[in-house]
């Protein structure tokens, strides 16, 4: 085989979610590593394209209209304009009773930019609307994970910060944007997003928000997380952390 072209838009993403275990790795022994990641993706010359359906717009939660809208805004990220990170060539198992040829997967790059002045600028001029220095959130955030307000308030000698978009899966192509995490509304986050060399046309999925963050004891609940103090038996089936967001999904 000397090219590859395939075009594909799945209908259903759990499709094979009832093939049993065993006939699945055999698929992968069989067919999946030999022939596609050994031949096909190493030893030709190759290209997927897909193309938006009703199975990419349900997982978005979004209409088709709105998702082919989305879909071919991200397909037109300027790469150009960011510096590619690849993948490590060979998958290395964290434990070393995995057998290494059983976590080999397709590697999808990773893309770098940078934050600059401007987008410092807005960032600076709109921090009375974010919930972390407003007052709205008074706990103390993740240590090391801090809020892009947090970059440029703490460490205001920088001129730049990286930033990078990442692929959200193989069936997808929505980007997850690693190193901006936000409590700023929308319309300030689209406008800083878009400050990003090759992000200039960027549409944003899902906003990003703030998490204050809380702990329960674990001697506080039973074994079906319910609180022993509240008596009601329904008082709780399921614990969520508050979340304080500044804008909508």
């Amino acid at each position: 085989m000397d090219c590859y072209v395939a075009i594909r838009g799945t209908e259903n993403v759990a499709e094979l979610s009832d093939v049993p275990a065993d006939k699945m790795q055999m698929y992968e022994l069989i067919y999946r590593k030999p022939v596609h990641t050994d031949i096909r993706v190493k030893k030709t010359r190759w290209v997927v394209l897909r193309y938006p359906n009703a199975a990419m717009a349900q997982l978005s939660d979004t209409s088709v209209d709105a998702f082919e809208d989305f879909y071919f805004n991200v397909c037109n990220l300027d790469y150009s304009k960011m510096e590619e990170q690849f993948g490590d060539e060979r998958v290395v198992p964290f434990s070393f009773t995995t057998n290494p040829e059983d976590v080999q997967i397709d590697q999808v790059s990773c893309w770098l930019t940078y934050t600059n002045e401007k987008t410092h600028e807005i960032i600076r001029n709109n921090l009375d609307r974010s919930p972390i220095y407003a007052g709205v959130i008074e706990g103390t955030g993740p240590r090391y994970c801090p809020s892009i307000e947090d970059k440029v308030v703490k460490f205001a000698d920088k001129d730049r910060h990286q930033i990078f978009v990442e692929p959200e899966g193989l069936s997808t192509n929505e980007m997850y944007i690693g190193g901006m995490s936000s409590s700023l509304p929308e319309d300030v986050q689209y406008e800083m997003y878009r400050t990003l060399p090759g992000l200039e046309n960027v549409k944003i999925v899902r906003d990003a928000y703030a998490i204050e963050y809380d702990c329960i004891n674990a001697n506080q609940l039973y074994a079906s997380l319910e609180f022993k103090k509240s008596g009601s038996s329904s008082f709780m089936t399921e614990w969520r952390i508050s979340i304080s967001r500044s804008s909508r999904r």
